[in-house]
């Protein structure tokens, strides 16, 4: 299953099974939405990068 084209049935193979065996979980698999790339349809959805390290000095590794 590792081929080019399978990542995104990887991925909704492995959220498949982290979620419950039942009606609600075929519901909520059913509503799991897998894109590949970083364009989708969602525009509220803009995950940005946040650099821990450097909003607080506690997170440096010495």
């Amino acid at each position: 299953m590792k081929a080019k084209d399978k990542s995104n049935e990887i991925i909704k193979l492995a959220i498949k099974r982290m979620i419950p065996s039942g009606p609600l979980g075929k519901k909520q698999l059913s509503n799991c939405k897998i894109y590949s790339g970083e364009k989708h349809s969602h525009d509220a959805q803009q995950p940005k990068k946040v650099d821990f390290t450097k909003l607080n000095e506690k997170n440096f590794k010495r």
